[in-house]
């Protein structure tokens, strides 16, 4: 399966960069999954939990970052989330 690159980042620091398979983020007009090969796509995001599926997990298994404040930029390659605040929970 192919994979794109997820980004999180904060006014601080690059919080994670890895190839992931499908991240779900939470939107301002709700929950955005993102595969490999999306559409371009700017979209605001409410405070909430990023969901990340990539190889080497489990089916069912996600890593997940609370994030705060910010927007998801997305390209058919990436998918950056531009955030206030993240943290792994």
């Amino acid at each position: 399966m192919s994979t794109t690159t997820l980004e999180i980042v904060t006014p601080e620091r690059l919080v994670l960069s890895e190839a992931v398979e499908l991240v779900v983020v939470p939107g301002a007009d709700g929950d955005l999954g993102v595969r490999p090969r999306h559409a371009p796509t700017i979209a605001s995001l409410r405070d909430g939990v990023v969901r990340i599926f990539a190889k080497g997990l489990s089916a069912g298994e996600t890593a997940r970052y609370q994030v705060s404040g910010g927007f998801v930029d997305v390209t058919p390659e990436t998918c950056r989330v531009l955030c206030e605040h993240a943290e792994a929970v």
